[in-house]
């Protein structure tokens, strides 16, 4: 069988599209949309990402996302799951929601990062559920067009500044641009190449190059972290002066909130795998997930806040300060929108 091509590497620019299994909707009501942005929201904080556009069909989705990390699988993965979740969760449902994974093109950011940009918004134009990209909710158009505040989970400015300095005038810029590509002839997957690259030939060949170079696997290699991730090593170090305790003893049963802030940090701040927390701990991996869904429901309250802050502060090559993602419901943006008669 032939090795599973790896066409993830650090700043690459994707567009990404899930499918509902047997074309089912995978989006039955508003409130099914909103769970889905906010664990979006909470996808690109975690992991980095750049989200420049984003649309939410009815049963489908498109994402144009840059990844600073090579952590694009990893990330679809977090974010399809407890999306799956939630939604047989509450229509009482079981069994498989997307068909298959993801898909996934690679997309050469100086000639193809517009053109795909526009291609997401105007997905609703063309399955004529709508005349123009304003009409619609559920996509980032109305953000980086200036019509509404930008959340701050996308980069609307990484967009618009492609069209220039001034903001004013990029979103003007921007506007235009869509709108020209409203009943365009131009078949933008035409021009695919490999199936997954879409970018000039020097391009395609200077990535296939770099892959050829580079074991296949299906795990991303340590050396592919930015040095901004902290090891487990790092986390258990932390943990232990905070607590004034020997690394060795946070694996003690006695040590259950000292265990619970190490495993928490390892999961959010070092996007350490479970199975690895688990070893490090001495504990199974499904004690793992126990632990970081305890502590993040109580990770807010004092004093594990002041825990968790105490430690982390000790961390080496810690991320910046992290920001809490938004709950499902806290978005709104889309609940004050003002939206034209018999728009979705």
């Amino acid at each position: 069988m032939a090795r599973p091509l790896r066409h993830d590497f650090p700043d690459a620019l994707h567009h990404l599209t899930s499918r509902g299994n047997n074309q089912g909707d995978i989006f039955l009501d508003d409130d099914d949309r909103l769970r889905f942005l906010a664990l979006l929201a909470a996808t690109v904080i975690r992991f980095g990402w750049r989200l420049y556009a984003w649309v939410l069909m009815t049963n489908h989705f498109h994402l144009e996302v840059e990844t600073p990390e090579a952590n694009l699988s990893r990330g679809m993965h977090w974010l399809n799951t407890r999306y799956v979740q939630w939604f047989n969760r509450r229509h009482d449902r079981c069994g498989h929601l997307f068909q298959r994974r993801f898909e996934a093109k690679l997309v050469e950011k100086e000639s193809y990062m517009l053109e795909v940009a526009r291609y997401t918004i105007l997905n609703p134009v063309r399955a004529g559920m709508v005349a123009r990209p304003e009409e619609y909710r559920w996509s980032s158009y109305h953000a980086t067009a200036g019509l509404e505040a930008v959340p701050e989970w996308l980069d609307a400015a990484g967009l618009l500044g492609t069209f220039g300095a001034d903001a004013s005038s990029a979103r003007e810029e921007y506007r235009r641009f869509v709108e020209g590509g409203i009943g365009l002839e131009r078949r933008l997957w035409d021009e695919l190449q490999g199936q997954i690259y879409l970018g000039r030939r020097e391009w395609i060949e200077g990535i296939q190059k770099m892959i050829d170079e580079k074991p296949r696997s299906e795990e991303h290699p340590l050396a592919q972290r930015t040095p901004g991730r902290p090891t487990m090593d790092d986390v258990l170090e932390a943990v232990s002066i905070t607590f004034d305790i020997k690394p060795d003893d946070i694996r003690q049963r006695s040590a259950t909130t000292a265990r619970q802030v190490a495993a928490w940090l390892a999961f959010e701040e070092g996007l350490i795998r479970q199975l690895e927390i688990g070893e490090a701990l001495g504990i199974r991996r499904s004690r793992v997930s126990s632990l970081v869904s305890h502590c993040r429901g109580a990770r807010d309250q004092d004093p594990l806040r002041e825990l968790i802050e105490a430690a982390r502060s000790r961390m080496k090559r810690r991320l910046p300060k992290w920001t809490p993602p938004p709950s499902e419901f806290n978005l709104p943006f889309l609940r004050k929108r003002p939206w034209i008669p018999g728009a979705p």
